[in-house]
Parts: C-alpha cells; structure tokens; sequence
C-alpha cells in the first residue's frame, strides 16, 4: 500500500520523500519533518542518516503543514480526482 507524504504529515510522522517527482519538491522542501532523497547524490544514505538522527524526539508538525496538508484538503483533491461534486 502507498500512502503519499501528505498523508504520513497528516499523522504528525516525519516523512523522507524522493526528490524530482511531481510537485514534491516546491510543496516539501521548506518543511523540516520531511527529508527530499536524492537518488542521484552519492551522500544520499548518509544525509538520510544525520535527518533521520537530527529529528527531535517529540516530531511536532512543522508550521504551516495543515494548510497544505489538512483532511479538508485531501478530501478535496480526491473529489476533484473523482470529479465528484461535495456540499459541504
């Protein structure tokens, strides 16, 4: 099963994305709970590693996430994913 950053933010867990895919980049980049993983970059593993090491023990969401990333939102790309119309 796939679950998309998006959906591991929304459960307050720190997230490691692969860079260069989608909007990923522009949307994730800025956010200190998710790491972009360069595949092309031979320190991949080890700037992976001092992320994964540098995370503060507590995993508080960063800032600003549920305005990206809130259940409004996803329920709304899926509608729109669907082309269903809700009356909220």
């Amino acid at each position: 099963m796939f679950l998309d950053p998006g959906e591991y933010l929304l459960m307050s867990l720190p997230t490691i994305a692969t860079q260069g895919i989608g909007d990923t980049d522009s949307l994730l980049q800025t956010h200190p709970q998710v790491h972009l993983y360069n595949h092309n970059n031979p320190n991949r593993v080890k700037q992976a590693v001092k992320w994964i090491e540098a995370l503060e023990p507590s995993r508080k969401r960063a800032a600003g996430l549920e305005a990206t990333f809130s259940l409004g939102t996803s329920i709304s790309q899926y509608a729109k994913a669907l082309g269903v119309s809700l009356l909220v």
